[in-house]
């Protein structure tokens, strides 16, 4: 769920605004209002740290500003989306993470497609890391170091190049979580396909030489989506990071 906090002077203003985010978000968006800017710099600083801000700094933009550079310094690099009756100072606005200025009148079709862009950033942004339940609790796992993925008996183990994490979960739930660089191969398996070596027909040999089973069903769709999408390592002849071995069955068919 992304958190939006929303800030305007005018409460038939904030009320369009939320009213627009929860039709076409729903359930995905949870955004609060505040019609005064020292409630929304309180709100934000002490309960509630937003991951995408609006505010209207037409009427005053340096109290505005001031107001995003403190939250700014307290939790990052929030997003701002400025709503503003024209773009004389704008060296103003980019003091602070600016990623949108909307002119106003508002018009709802610029203000979604600014949040669609900000809500696929963090989309892509949380998929660099897997989120898993294991004894200990919840544990946070960078998709780089992850190397492959099994399931067995309802346990999934996560291979990393030094380390194994065991955890609870399912491998179709994991693969809508994982960046577009993992490949279910097996049933049981999941992998990194930029750690791979080697496809063979029955198996995928990552760099660690661990073999990796590759289900019948599902050979054409691995093979495929290495040449695919890692061209530039098999065309590289210096470093031939990636072999794809064929069968003597489908080389005859493609004589």
């Amino acid at each position: 769920m992304v958190k939006i906090a929303v800030y305007d002077q005018r409460t038939d203003v904030v009320n369009r605004i939320l009213c627009t985010l929860r039709l076409r978000y729903g359930y995905r968006v949870a955004a609060r209002g505040f019609t005064d800017l020292e409630s929304f710099r309180e709100g934000l600083l002490l309960q509630w740290p937003p991951d995408i801000a609006v505010l209207n700094i037409a009427v005053d933009m340096d109290a505005c500003i001031g107001t995003a550079k403190k939250i700014q310094e307290a939790y990052g690099r929030i997003p701002f989306i400025f709503l503003m009756d024209s773009y004389c100072e704008l060296a103003k606005v980019f003091q602070v993470n600016t990623a949108a200025c909307l002119k106003l009148p508002l018009q709802p079709v610029k203000m979604t497609a600014a949040v669609d862009h900000l809500m696929n950033e963090k989309k892509e942004r949380d998929r660099e890391v897997l989120l898993v339940k294991n004894q200990s609790g919840m544990e946070l796992i960078p998709c780089e170091e992850i190397w492959s993925i099994g399931s067995c008996r309802h346990t999934v183990t996560v291979y990393g190049q030094k380390n194994i994490w065991k955890c609870y979960g399912k491998l179709d739930e994991m693969m809508e979580r994982l960046p577009w660089y993992f490949l279910r191969c097996h049933q049981s398996w999941i992998v990194n396909m930029e750690k791979l070596k080697e496809v063979q027909n029955s198996y995928i040999e990552m760099d660690s030489a661990k073999r990796i089973p590759v289900s019948r069903n599902r050979c054409k769709t691995v093979r495929k989506f290495a040449e695919e999408n890692f061209e530039n390592m098999l065309e590289n002849q210096e470093d031939k990071r990636i072999r794809i071995c064929v069968s003597e069955s489908e080389k005859a068919a493609h004589e």
